[in-house]
């Protein structure tokens, strides 16, 4: 490839499969390494390849968290893809617990409901839901909790934690369907008919991990470098949730 003139590229493999340059013209590469994420406190405008530079500090203006309606209000972002393995961190504060209250949609879902913690996930063939698993009556309006979901893809088990302690787990289930509902909702459900089951209260933090995190390690700084996802929620105004992860994945607040 680096031959830089002629009609042949050059197959290095010594197995002689060179190719034939057909039309196109040779260029010199310029590779320019830097933050190539525009909602970024330092985009470099000239860089071509993004790096692990992204600052997000600018958007830090305070301790702030997000306050959901329970009529119309919540986030969603189209960027986020998930694997088989995923974890989740959220901070919640339940305005009430009457109902189905909606925090997470994608693959994944966590619901309180009637002051029930549940979470389960989408099958492979769409037909329904595997592994819901539940903490009966563990949710009160008003109290701020700590849910972590976990998805494990070699023991095929579902655990659910609050406030660092195991509530609820399943295992031998089967695998998840990683491409319904594409964008990640919080605060609601929706899909391309309905938008239902708002939820009612604040919201201070979401992680994502597209891995399995051991909870002991979950707020390891190192660990929390790594995600996915990292919502702050301290800007404080506007619309847009920064993900502080680096990987672009901005939510929006509808």
């Amino acid at each position: 490839i680096n031959s830089g003139s002629g009609t042949t590229f050059y197959d290095h493999s010594d197995n002689q499969n060179h190719g034939t340059v057909n039309g196109a013209t040779w260029q010199e590469n310029v590779y320019i390494y830097g933050c190539v994420d525009q909602y970024a406190c330092n985009t470099n405008e000239d860089a071509n390849i993004g790096d692990d530079s992204c600052d997000y500090s600018c958007h830090e203006n305070g301790d702030f968290g997000l306050y959901l309606n329970g009529s119309d209000n919540f986030i969603t972002t189209n960027e986020f893809t998930t694997t088989q393995d995923f974890t989740i961190l959220m901070s919640v504060s339940p305005e009430n617990v009457s109902g189905i209250k909606r925090l997470l949609l994608k693959q994944h879902a966590i619901e309180i409901d009637d002051s029930n913690l549940d979470a389960w996930y989408w099958s492979t063939n769409n037909v329904g839901y595997y592994g819901q698993v539940s903490e009966l009556n563990s949710v009160n309006a008003g109290e701020w909790i700590d849910i972590v979901y976990k998805y494990n893809t070699i023991e095929h088990s579902l655990s659910l934690y609050k406030n660092g302690n195991l509530v609820a787990q399943d295992t031998g289930l089967g695998d998840i369907n990683e491409y319904i509902y594409s964008p990640l909702i919080v605060g609601c459900y929706k899909d391309n008919q309905n938008t239902a089951d708002f939820y009612t209260g604040s919201i201070d933090k979401v992680i994502a991990w597209n891995d399995n995190i051991d909870i002991i390690e979950i707020d390891n700084p190192e660990i929390i470098d790594n995600a996915t996802v990292h919502w702050e929620f301290s800007k404080g105004e506007g619309n847009t949730i920064y993900d502080h992860s680096g990987n672009g994945n901005h939510g929006t607040i509808i």
